[in-house]
């Protein structure tokens, strides 16, 4: 799963993650290590929902994710709002 988030990430293929039960869509920006050990997706919310949300920004605790599918479907800009180096992170594996 690893190496398919990476290619996600560089790619900017959108990727469709069911996560504590909820199926969603998501542009990836991040992806690493958070400070407590745990593998974690920094993205960007395009369908489905969330309990909740506040923000369309989510950090994905991937031990939460029962599935994860990268797909064909791309993005092309990288949202203003997205702030490289996500402080959440001990570790960066790949980031826009």
């Amino acid at each position: 799963m690893e190496e398919d988030i990476i290619d996600a990430i560089q790619n900017k293929n959108l990727i469709e993650i069911y996560y504590e039960n909820q199926l969603q869509v998501v542009e990836p920006y991040c992806y690493g290590i958070s400070k407590r050990g745990e593998e974690i997706l920094k993205a960007y919310l395009i369908q489905g929902c969330q309990k909740e949300l506040k923000t369309n920004w989510n950090n994905y605790y991937l031990d939460k994710a029962n599935d994860l599918n990268v797909l064909k479907q791309t993005f092309i800009y990288v949202r203003e709002d997205y702030a490289r180096g996500d402080e959440e992170m001990y570790h960066i594996y790949a980031q826009l």
